[in-house]
């Protein structure tokens, strides 16, 4: 699976969920490293697809995370560069 399609099953994860997600949470849904999902979420961010609000909810370790939401902001292109 390309990164393009990791990306927006990220998205769609978030989106989907009425009260954001976590990146913890969406690694659950998903199934998906953490590692593979942060950056998917870095990228959205970036993009302006994606922010985080004020607060927080406890991963499943209990250390506070932030809470990611759609902003809907415009999609991304297929290559992303990062600085």
């Amino acid at each position: 699976m390309s990164w393009v399609a990791v990306r927006e099953r990220v998205y769609r994860c978030i989106v989907a969920a009425p009260a954001g997600c976590t990146c913890d949470e969406v690694e659950q849904l998903l199934g998906l490293p953490h590692q593979t999902v942060s950056a998917r979420i870095r990228e959205l961010v970036q993009g302006g697809r994606v922010e985080y609000g004020q607060g927080s909810r406890p991963t499943r370790t209990g250390v506070p995370a932030r809470v990611y939401y759609d902003c809907g902001g415009l999609p991304l292109p297929a290559q992303v560069v990062l600085f």
